[in-house]
Formats: C-alpha cells, sequence, structure tokens
C-alpha cells in the first residue's frame, strides 16, 4: 500500500472484504497517468469530478478491543473490594470460631503457671492433682520437738495444727484467672497466654491453730509435773499422797506456745529447748492435781451394731475446800493424804445386761387363709427385712426404707394388693398385712406413731382401722422408740404359711400396759 497520493486502495493488491480475507475486491478502472505538457489540452469546462470509491470493509479484529480505561480502573477496584470483603468475613469467622473454641474449654490456658509450676492445659482436677503432688493443701509430715524438764519430750505434729490453703482453691483462682470475661476478653486473655504466658502467685495460706498447740503445751506441762512429783506423790484407790515441800517445777504456757507457733508459721522444724527452775514445792497446784486424776462417770450402753454392751466407767475426783484445808495445816516435810471420792454410774454392765430385752412388750397375730403362694411370700420376705431390729431411745423406724424396693430382682412376686381404689396386681402385694400387723404391736407397746395412713378399703386380717398401709412412693408407716431402752422387733410366718406374728422386745419398767377400744361407723 502506498504512504502517499490519495490513498487510493492499488488494484494489485487484494483486499479483504466481510469476513474474509480471500475475496477479490470490485474490479476498479485504472487511474490515468499525469499527461505530457505538450500533450495539456486546452481549458475546457469542469467536469463533474468523479466520486471517490467507497471505503473497503476492514476485517473483523480477532479479539475484542480493551474496555476503556475507566471501565477498567471500576472494575478492579470491584474485584479489589470484593476480596477485601472475603478476607474481612473468613477472618470474622474464624474469630467467631476461636471465642467459641476458648469459651467451650474447661481447662487452664496454654503457658500458666502458678508459683513456677506449669499448669497450662490442665482441669481442674487435674490441676489440684499436681499441687497435691507438689505438697500443697497439706501441712505435710513436719514436727517439732520441745525438749522440756524432767527428760520429757514434747512433740507436735504439722498436721495436727496447721491448715493449709486447699488445692481446690488454688485451683479454681488459676481457672478463673484465664476466663470469668466476655466471650471476646477471654479469647484475648488466651491469645496473651499463647504468645507471653500468665505467671500466678497461689497466696497460700497456713493457718497454725495456737489453740490447739496451747491445750498440747498445758497436757506436758502437767505430765512434766506428775514426772516430778512421783517420788513425793502417788495415786492410789482410796486417796493421794502427797510431800509438802517436794520440789516441783514451773513451765511458762505462754512462752512454749508461742515458740511452737512461729516455728510452724516459718517452717521452722528444728527440736527447741525449755529449760526451767525445780524449786520447793510449798504450794500444792490443786487445779493441776485434780484435773490429773479426775474421770467423768459413764454408764455402760448397748451398742446395736455389734450387739455388745460397753461397760461403764467409775468417776474419779476429790474434794477441792478439804484438799487445800489439809494441804494448809501440814507442816514442812509430812505427807498430805487427800481421799478420793469414787463415783458410781447409774447403769452398771451387769445392770443393763439383766435389764436389755427383757420383756415382751407386744404381740400381734394375722391371718393369711386365703392367700396365694406369691403373697405368703412376699409377706416372708417383709418379716425377714424388719426381724432383729432394734431401736436405741429416741431412734424412729421407718417401714418402707427398712424393706427396700419390692421388686421382681429383690426376690418378691406378683399378688393383689390395692391402688387407686382397686385390686390389681403388684410386685410386693401383701406386705401391708406386715405394716399393718406391726402398726397394733407399737400401739399396743405404748410408742409414739408419727406416720400411718389406712387402707381406702377394709381389710381381711384386722379390725376396720387397725391398718397401716404403705407404698414405695408413699403412703409410709413409722414409729419412735418413745420408752428409756432398746426395743427388739421379732417377726415371721408359721410354718404352715397361715399366720402372721410380729413381736416387740423391749424393758418395761412399770407394769403399765394398753387396752384398746374402737369403733366402726
Amino acid at each position: 500500500m502506498k504512504l502517499f497520493g490519495n490513498n487510493k486502495p492499488d488494484p494489485k493488491e487484494k483486499q479483504p472484504v466481510g469476513d474474509s480475507i480471500l475475496e477479490e475486491p470490485p474490479e476498479q478502472t485504472e487511474e490515468p497517468t499525469a499527461p505530457l505538457p505538450e500533450q495539456i489540452p486546452e481549458p475546457q469546462p469542469p467536469a463533474r469530478t468523479q466520486p471517490k470509491p467507497a471505503a473497503q470493509p476492514q476485517p473483523a479484529p480477532a479479539y475484542r478491543a480493551a474496555a476503556p480505561a475507566t471501565e477498567r480502573r471500576h472494575t478492579g477496584g470491584r474485584i479489589a473490594l470484593i476480596v477485601v470483603l472475603a478476607v474481612v468475613a473468613a477472618v470474622l469467622v474464624a474469630a467467631v470460631a476461636g471465642m467459641r473454641y476458648v469459651s467451650r474449654l474447661e481447662t487452664i490456658f496454654p503457658k500458666v503457671t502458678v508459683d513456677g509450676i506449669d499448669i497450662g492445659g490442665l482441669s481442674l482436677s487435674e490441676t489440684a492433682e499436681l499441687l497435691a503432688e507438689k505438697g500443697y493443701g497439706s501441712a505435710g509430715d513436719g514436727e517439732i520437738r520441745v525438749f522440756l524438764p524432767e527428760d520429757y519430750v514434747l512433740t507436735v505434729a504439722a498436721a495436727d495444727v496447721c491448715y493449709e490453703t486447699p488445692i481446690s482453691e488454688i485451683a479454681l483462682k488459676a481457672y478463673d484467672a484465664c476466663k470469668g470475661g466476655s466471650d471476646v476478653e477471654d479469647a484475648l486473655t488466651y491469645l496473651r497466654c499463647l504468645t507471653g504466658g500468665m505467671a500466678l502467685e497461689s497466696d497460700a495460706v497456713r493457718t497454725v491453730d495456737e489453740t490447739a498447740i496451747r491445750a498440747a503445751v498445758e497436757q506436758a506441762a502437767r505430765e512434766v509435773r506428775a514426772r516430778l512429783m512421783e517420788s513425793e506423790l502417788s495415786i492410789g484407790e482410796r486417796s493421794i499422797r502427797v510431800v509438802k515441800g517436794a520440789e516441783r517445777v514451773d513451765i511458762d504456757i505462754e512462752l512454749v506456745t508461742k515458740m511452737l507457733t512461729e516455728g510452724f508459721r516459718q517452717g521452722d522444724y528444728s527440736d527447741k529447748r525449755y529449760d526451767s527452775e525445780v524449786v520447793a514445792n510449798n504450794e500444792l497446784d490443786l487445779a493441776g492435781l485434780y484435773e490429773t486424776v479426775f474421770v467423768e462417770p459413764v454408764d455402760a450402753v448397748y451398742n446395736k451394731e455389734t450387739g455388745e454392751i460397753l461397760p461403764e466407767t467409775v468417776g474419779i475426783s476429790f474434794d477441792m475446800e478439804a484438799a487445800e484445808t489439809l494441804w494448809a495445816k501440814a507442816a514442812y516435810g509430812d505427807t498430805v493424804e487427800i481421799p478420793l471420792i469414787r463415783t458410781q454410774p447409774e447403769m452398771t454392765a451387769s445392770a443393763l445386761e439383766a435389764m436389755l430385752f427383757r420383756d415382751q412388750l407386744s404381740t400381734k397375730s394375722t391371718s393369711l387363709l386365703g392367700s396365694t403362694s406369691n403373697r405368703i411370700n412376699n409377706v416372708r420376705r417383709a418379716c425377714a427385712s424388719i426381724n432383729g431390729v432394734v431401736l436405741l431411745p429416741g431412734e424412729e423406724f421407718s417401714y418402707n426404707p427398712t424393706l427396700g424396693q419390692r421388686t421382681k430382682e429383690n426376690g418378691y412376686l406378683l399378688a393383689g394388693a390395692y391402688s387407686g381404689g382397686e385390686v390389681v396386681q403388684e410386685y410386693g402385694g401383701g406386705i401391708c398385712q406386715v405394716s399393718s400387723t406391726l402398726y397394733n404391736c407399737a400401739l399396743y407397746a405404748n410408742l409414739k406413731i408419727t406416720a400411718r395412713t389406712c387402707h381406702y378399703f377394709p381389710v381381711g386380717y384386722l379390725p376396720a382401722g387397725l391398718d397401716a398401709t404403705v407404698s414405695g412412693g408413699g403412703p409410709e408407716f413409722k414409729f419412735v422408740n418413745s420408752r428409756d431402752y432398746p426395743i427388739r422387733i421379732e417377726a415371721g410366718v408359721s410354718e404352715d404359711g397361715r399366720t402372721v406374728t410380729v413381736s416387740i422386745i423391749g424393758t418395761d419398767v412399770d407394769g403399765s400396759y394398753v387396752e384398746m377400744t374402737s369403733n366402726t361407723w
């Protein structure tokens, strides 16, 4: 194609037309060559200008033309915005998931320590176990020995007088230090622990029981004085013999108590020594002597768990005023004899044994005629449950707990029973005959009834109004041993299965008895 001239297409070149580059362009008239000067004709009237050939159609581009720059900028901005929003959404989802994860954690956050002990990732129970292994919460096996006069060694164990902050409390404080705020606050705390850790102090506190220490020191002082006076004092069956002027030792109770208390507070378990001067015993410590010999009288009692009688204890004391008078009248070097007072308890073992379960307070039998074998089975099991039950004075008997659940697994069978105003078959049917028979025994033994309900319908084995119905969820039958001595319940079914008999055995101290009258309307 020519670069100068009228830019007309070269007819020798093939031009593309339409959508095809192979089509021949339409035939064009050859442009005349410029004439030589001598050949220029005379001027003529202007001729009509020939129209320029129509522009040839250009080939379709092989690709879409690029959008304007402004449109490209707008499109790129929208894409960037979408990307940013997607990233923000992803971050928010991750943050919410992280906060939910942290809020559901039941363990202490990572890299948390208590007094330098790593407890990160542990549950409360695991933290408590670890602290226990490290010696927290326990006063330990330490002890302090105090050497007193007369070669007496007072030993006080830390476990008896010291109390440490419970390990459960320390573990809970560590857990609360991690959590306890909002989900966002907990999540931020988690991140701080994860990156930088959290160092906590337990603030464990040891509490020393000064009162218990003083009591131990006072007891030791009495024993030291007793040792010193052993050669000059004797405690016999009937009297105490003391030599006036014998040596004695004074122990400063407050000083020794303070010595031990400070040792436990500071964790100083080294041995201590207390020295005291021994002086002439011109004054008798009657109060200390009284505490040394005094014994409280205690009655013999029946232990229903073992079925044995615990023996009585004879009381021992002396008259303080009489002893002081004897001591004041005695000369230096005299032996003073102080009479002992022995007090017999009200109930001795032999007396209790003679009275215990001595009398039949009441007995009652009811008929089982017409009962099925299943019902008799249930009655036998109920009797076995209450047979041999012992109630001490003031104790309450409750029927349902004593029998337990009436189920097939416990040996009870289906039998007739009242339920909802009608007779139904249920496991344990018939046990109300045992509770009703026992109720009559309690009435005749003059015991205090605390819970009792009669059946909806009259029963055939007792007069109307003298029965006591029971059921697993209620009603219940209860009574209290309102007598002065223990009572025992005896219950059983006759060999022929025709009767059930219940008795209450105890101690009749006054010969009183009960008469029953009843009416039906």
